[in-house]
């Protein structure tokens, strides 16, 4: 049982220990302090669910959807959801900019979070193709659900996939202006065929303000100047996560 009040089951002991030492504390506290505020959840890569519960205890009146395409993780995040009670559509889908299937690729030496469509170029004989996906864009699947959405929170963490899943969410980010939470990885993002410079210049064109979530517990706002403040800090080659919102101020109270 996890001091939030509910079960929280990891079968791969890679991905446990990586929850364990990797968990996003500050991402986290940002969620819950979002969570409150909005009408709708949408979790792109939910892994076992925990956004989408840390949402739901913060918030048992939006509405959350959890795309997860890796079969085996499915299966656990749809056991965590029903053994929590917990109110979420799950869909069995990659998300990305049109309708269509995909190979989906693990590296050989990634733990099963790491799962993608897009395997970094120097490594992709070192890749495991573990299935084929079907691919969806975001407008289409909302757009045939005919729901108003009211607030958004989007998070993505699909592993260089986020452009792609973006451009796909066009029409969605116009009506809605929803909070993005994502995850930039240069390489990654690269390897999808896209670069740091376009997604950015995507969000700003868009009226985004971005900030590189530090999880020392700082918000830095990112320019032209310091396009990916993280790699200063960071090891060569990792993501890490940011928040984008329309509000210059939003997150003033937040810093």
């Amino acid at each position: 049982m996890h001091p939030l009040g509910f079960t929280w089951k990891i079968s791969s002991r890679d991905s446990l220990k990586t929850f364990l030492f990797n968990c996003e504390m500050y991402t986290s506290k940002l969620v819950s302090q979002i969570a409150p505020g909005i009408d709708t959840f949408i979790c792109i890569g939910a892994n076992r669910g925990w956004y989408p519960m840390l949402v739901r205890t913060r918030n048992t009146d939006c509405m959350i959807f959890a795309f997860e395409c890796n079969s085996s993780i499915y299966l656990e995040l749809d056991e965590n959801m029903k053994e929590n009670d917990t109110n979420v559509e799950l869909v069995k889908k990659a998300v990305g900019r049109t309708r269509g299937s995909s190979s989906l690729f693990l590296p050989k030496d990634g733990n099963d979070g790491m799962s993608t469509l897009f395997p970094l170029v120097a490594t992709k004989s070192e890749a495991l193709e573990l299935e084929i996906v079907e691919v969806i864009d975001l407008d289409f699947f909302f757009e045939n659900q005919n729901l108003n959405l009211g607030q958004v929170l989007l998070l993505l963490d699909i592993e260089g996939g986020e452009m792609n899943a973006l451009k796909g969410a066009l029409r969605l980010l116009l009506k809605y202006q929803p909070i993005l939470i994502l995850e930039i990885n240069e390489q990654m993002l690269h390897a999808a065929g896209t670069e740091v410079f376009e997604l950015l210049t995507f969000l700003f064109e868009l009226g985004y303000f971005v900030y590189w979530i530090d999880e020392r517990e700082r918000l830095q706002l990112v320019n032209q100047k310091n396009p990916l403040p993280h790699i200063e800090i960071l090891p060569v080659g990792t993501g890490a996560n940011y928040l984008c919102t329309r509000s210059a101020d939003f997150f003033k109270n937040m810093q």
